[in-house]
C-alpha cells in the first residue's frame, strides 16, 4: 500500500498533464486564440484612456507574441476590442477586463456578460489599482467588478485561491501563488506612487462548481510592457499564460 498510493498520485498527475496537453493541442488545431479586451463606458476608458490604448497596441500584443514564441498557444497577435453589447463576445472563450476606477455598466450589458459566462465563457480581470487619493476621487474598479459579478450570480462567490490551484500550476509552477507585479513592495520604479494591494493572492469566482472568473490585483497586464519584462523576466507572461491556459481547458 505504501508503494501503490504514491504511484496512484503520480499516475493522476501524469494523466492531468496529458489531458491538459491534449486540450491545448485540440484548441490550437481548431482556431487561433483571440484575446478579447472589453471596452466599457467611463472609468479607465475615460480617465486614463491612453493607458488602455497602450494595452491594446503594445502590452497585450507583446504577451501574445510571447505565447506564440513559446508555442504554448496559437494566438492572433492583434487584440479584439469589443463592448459587452456586441454579440460577437459569444464567439470567444475568454474576455478580459482591467481598470483603475469605477465604471458604467448597463443592465443589458450585465445580462450579456452573464449569458457569456453561463455558456461556458471565462472572465479574466486585472485590477490596475491607483493611489488611495485617486481611488477615493474616482471610485474603485476592483470594488465595482466584485459587486457586478456577485450581482449576476448571487449564489456564487469570490474566494482566495489556494497556492495548489491549477491556475498556479500549469504550464508554469508558482508555488507561492500569484506574484505581485506592480504594488507597494514590488514596483521597481521609485517615481511610481504606491498602489495599495490586498496581498492575498488571486481570487476565483465559483458558480455551480466551475470557476468562471479570475481576479488579480497584481496588475500583471502592465508587466507585459517591455520595461516590465526587463524587471521581472518572463514572470508576467508566465502568469498570463497560466490564466489563458486555464480558461481554454476548463
Amino acid at each position: 500500500m505504501r508503494i501503490i498510493k504514491p504511484l496512484r498520485r503520480l499516475a493522476a498527475g501524469l494523466f492531468a498533464l496529458f489531458a491538459l496537453h491534449g486540450a491545448l493541442v485540440s484548441a490550437a488545431e481548431e482556431a487561433p486564440f483571440t484575446f478579447v479586451m472589453i471596452e466599457y463606458s467611463g472609468g479607465s476608458w475615460k480617465d486614463v484612456r491612453s493607458e488602455q490604448d497602450q494595452h491594446v497596441k503594445s502590452f497585450i500584443p507583446n504577451f501574445l507574441k510571447w505565447l506564440n514564441s513559446k508555442k504554448l498557444v496559437s494566438a492572433k497577435e492583434q487584440v479584439e476590442v469589443l463592448k459587452l453589447s456586441d454579440p460577437r463576445i459569444y464567439d470567444y472563450p475568454m474576455l478580459f477586463m482591467n481598470g483603475h476606477f469605477a465604471f458604467e455598466i448597463s443592465d443589458p450589458e450585465k445580462q450579456s456578460l452573464k449569458t457569456h459566462l453561463e455558456r461556458g465563457g471565462f472572465l479574466y480581470i486585472e485590477d490596475c489599482g491607483g493611489t488611495l487619493a485617486d481611488l477615493q476621487a474616482h471610485g474603485s474598479f476592483a470594488k465595482q467588478i466584485h459587486e457586478v459579478v456577485q450581482s449576476m450570480f448571487p449564489e456564487g462567490k469570490f474566494q482566495v485561491l489556494p497556492v495548489s490551484h491549477d491556475v498556479y500550476r500549469f504550464p508554469f509552477e508558482f508555488p507561492n501563488g500569484l506574484p505581485n507585479i506592480y504594488g507597494q513592495e514590488n514596483d521597481p520604479s521609485p517615481e511610481s506612487p504606491a498602489k495599495p494591494r490586498k496581498g492575498q493572492g488571486g481570487e476565483g469566482f465559483y458558480y455551480r462548481g466551475r470557476m468562471i472568473a479570475f481576479f488579480s490585483d497584481a496588475d500583471t497586464c502592465c508587466g507585459w510592457n517591455f520595461n516590465g519584462s526587463e524587471h521581472w523576466g518572463d514572470t508576467p507572461f508566465k502568469v498570463g499564460a497560466n490564466i489563458v491556459t486555464y480558461a481554454l481547458t476548463h
